[in-house]
């Protein structure tokens, strides 16, 4: 979601940036707000790491990695 503000807060300037905005593949949705901002602009983006839940770890590059304990090798 991005918050965005108008200004100047002018029919023209809200129209043009309504049709500007609604054209772009990226945004799902666009609503009006009453307060500071005046668009709530719904994006989508596509993700770079797949989101899968794992009890192992995942790096940036995809190689996986499982944490353990380091252990000790002590005799009585």
């Amino acid at each position: 979601m991005v918050a965005t503000q108008i200004r100047p807060l002018r029919r023209d300037v809200v129209a043009a940036f309504e049709r500007s905005v609604t054209r772009l593949p990226e945004v799902l949705s666009v609503y009006t707000m009453a307060g500071s901002d005046d668009f709530l602009v719904h994006v989508t983006a596509p993700t770079s790491i797949p989101c899968t839940p794992s009890s192992s770890t995942s790096s940036p590059t995809g190689a996986r990695s499982s944490a353990s304990a380091p252990r000790s090798s002590a005799s009585t």
